[in-house]
């Protein structure tokens, strides 16, 4: 059979995508590496207890993404409200960051925040494009030191100030101090200490998981006719007169008349003969730990950035939803990040006696007899690493891939582009109105510095069929 669309892999934005153009009647084919679909969006189960792959939940600005997620879900879906923290200087902060953050630290740190939020346009230099400038220059040398460079150093692996400012733009901009208070005068300041509580967000939430989510759209995309084939990947792809004919997989081949690329892009260079383009993605290794007792903490995730704290994130699966984890017990899904092939990767074991004692240092359990199991996950390619050159090898590689007029990129790892699930299924909506022949709806819309970037993305990315993809670095 000629399968007109071919998808490589089905995570939120292959899911999507899937969707959107098998409802116009053609033909669609899914290829996943893993054992079941979902992407960075699947789930874990243990008896009765389940797991994100850390923190997810729903929610768009753009109503028809809205739509869409209500239209998948149903009746299966509770509305939450954001809980989330911060720790370091061995206290837990609330996040997003807010003005009275830096008014709860010792004092002479405090008073160097407070200067350095008044004085913080001197630290920028314009010509530096690294993350440590842009922090300098938006939050002062104070907090950066505090949080911001030793967690996106330890998170990332790499110095901060090899780290492109983008990873602040899109990522950190998202969740970070309250952009609308004015810090320009010792005025401003004390009258942002009387601002009322910011208004609270709410989101949905599947109970069960978000891989319901994938689940209940899988069924319809198999309803629909959409053939799904998972533990495959290509191992070949074929083309000729600048188009892709034929994906080759270890359970034989496709012909194919479209192909849209949401799997590592440095994969599918090496299969169409592209240079290396020398872009590198983050992985995590998970501990999905059960507990006898319920959980201490009543945020859904918290960040830690101290060095002397081996995890990154810790996440509370019944906060999000109480059928996740059985009543009077607890759960945590505890994330540290790695590449793949490196010691951790290949021997995860060997963190347990740090994570158990760092969990009681940092107040996550009142001891180590409070856990009952541990569960480890490997979960590559997680997240694309912004190095400061990531941008121009990126733009190498997409012109050469823009010689594939049937080629399209999409999702976090296709794009190599620092996204959450409504972006994705956005970009999804994108790809298949390009393929439908529509016109490309505006994109989402994003905080300001987010915003600048991501126009600035679509401008350079502005021609050819890869663009029907979304933002591009």
């Amino acid at each position: 059979m000629s399968h007109r669309v071919v998808i490589v892999g089905g995570g939120v934005c292959g899911l999507t995508l899937a969707y959107n153009v098998a409802r116009s009647g053609l033909p669609v084919t899914i290829l996943e590496k893993e054992g079941v679909v979902g992407g960075l969006a699947r789930g874990f189960q243990y008896g009765d207890f389940s797991f994100d792959i850390g923190p997810h939940r729903f929610y768009s600005p753009k109503a028809s993404i809205m739509r869409f997620i209500s239209e998948v879900l149903g009746e299966e879906s509770a509305e939450i409200s954001r809980a989330s923290s911060v720790h370091f200087l061995g206290k837990y902060h609330q996040w997003p960051l807010r003005m009275k953050s830096v008014f709860q630290l010792p004092p002479t740190v405090s008073l160097r925040a407070l200067i350095d939020l008044i004085n913080k346009s001197r630290e920028y230099d314009p010509s530096n494009p690294s993350f440590e400038n842009y922090i300098l220059g938006k939050y002062g040398r104070t907090l950066y030191t505090l949080f911001f460079k030793g967690y996106t150093e330890k998170f990332l692996g790499i110095p901060a100030s090899g780290t492109h400012a983008n990873w602040a733009k899109i990522g950190v901009e998202r969740a970070t101090i309250d952009e609308k208070v004015n810090t320009a005068s010792i005025g401003h300041i004390v009258k942002m200490m009387l601002i009322p509580r910011p208004r609270e967000m709410t989101f949905l939430y599947p109970p069960g998981g978000v891989h319901k989510f994938c689940e209940r759209l899988r069924a319809r995309l198999q309803e629909m006719g959409v053939e799904i084939r998972t533990n495959v990947m290509p191992t070949a792809l074929l083309s000729t007169d600048g188009e892709i004919k034929k994906v080759v997989t270890t359970e034989g081949s496709l012909d194919a008349r479209i192909v849209v690329w949401t799997a590592p892009v440095n994969e599918l260079c090496q299969l169409v003969g592209v240079p290396d383009p020398d872009l590198h993605y983050l992985s995590l290794v998970l501990y999905n730990t059960i507990l006898k007792v319920p959980t201490r903490q009543k945020v859904q995730w918290c960040y830690y950035g101290s060095d002397d704290i081996v995890f990154s994130r810790i996440s509370y699966p019944e906060q999000f939803h109480h059928s996740m984890t059985p009543r009077y017990r607890g759960s945590m899904c505890i994330e540290l990040t790695c590449r793949r092939g490196d010691e951790r990767w290949t021997d995860p074991e060997r963190e347990i006696p740090r994570i158990r004692r760092d969990l009681v240092k940092v107040g996550a359990i009142g001891s180590e007899s409070e856990i009952d199991a541990m569960h480890i996950e490997r979960i590559d390619n997680a997240y694309p690493i912004y190095d400061l050159g990531y941008r121009d090898k990126f733009k190498t590689a997409r012109r050469r891939l823009e010689e594939f007029r049937n080629l399209h990129l999409g999702g976090r790892t296709g794009l190599f582009w620092y996204n959450n699930m409504d972006h994705s299924m956005n970009n999804a909506f994108q790809i298949s109105k390009k393929i439908l022949g529509n016109t490309v709806e505006e994109g989402l819309k994003e905080g300001p510095a987010a915003r600048r970037v991501l126009e600035e993305m679509e401008r350079e990315g502005a021609s050819g069929p890869l663009a029907a993809g979304g933002p591009q670095v």
